[in-house]
């Protein structure tokens, strides 16, 4: 399949090298201009949680389907929206749709254990609560057999990268790449985690790889 390649060019360079970064993965991070109200953080943060790997997860599997936080789904749904159009620029007509949503409640000296989102496609984390030093942590895939020490860390060189997982942050991500969060050292960290899957006409008609969802 052929595509735009964007070169980075190093003009300065012996026999005018010029280095592609092909295949790179769209990871977005969204600041949201509107603060929660009190009565969405108190139902955000209020409900019944269950024990997850180094933290809790709600028992509502569901959350963003809530009537007191529809506001907060309207600003993630066009998020979404303009990731998967700049990420997938779909020549059909197809969309993302939320499933499963969920909050995350870590304590201190909790953490998020590693992890990625199977039957998901794009997969998104909101942060509402936190402290400064949170951060949220991604893995290169694939195998590595021959490690290599680097002097300084690159996009190329690196294992993994991470973001600050900032309060009012929304960060949207491919599904499979795996994640992890650092242990909380100061207030509760709480977050909103979110899986989507397409809704439309996928694939293509005439290579009889068409399916209709």
């Amino acid at each position: 399949m052929s595509g735009v390649v964007h070169p980075i060019k190093k003009e300065d360079a012996p026999n005018a090298i010029e280095t592609f970064q092909l295949f790179p993965t769209h990871v977005s991070a969204i600041k949201n201009n509107n603060k929660e109200t009190k009565k969405e953080l108190a139902f955000l943060t209020g409900g019944k949680y269950r024990a997850n790997t180094g933290n809790q997860t709600s028992e509502d599997t569901y959350i963003l389907n809530n009537a007191e936080v529809s506001g907060l789904r309207h600003w993630i749904e066009k998020a979404v929206e303009n990731y998967f159009a700049d990420t997938y620029r779909p020549k059909n007509e197809v969309s993302l749709r939320i499933t499963q949503s969920w909050v995350n409640k870590t304590t201190a000296e909790g953490f998020h254990h590693k992890h990625s989102h199977p039957n998901s496609l794009v997969s998104g984390v909101y942060y509402f609560q936190g402290n400064e030093d949170d951060k949220i942590f991604f893995e290169r895939g694939g195998s590595h057999t021959i490690t290599i020490p680097s002097e300084d860390h690159t996009p190329f060189n690196s294992e993994s990268w991470w973001l600050p997982a900032r309060q009012g942050t929304l960060i949207l991500f491919p599904s499979d790449l795996v994640h992890w969060v650092n242990p909380v050292k100061g207030k509760t960290r709480y977050s909103l985690s979110f899986n989507t899957f397409p809704t439309g006409i996928l694939g293509d008609n005439q290579a009889l790889t068409e399916l209709k969802l």
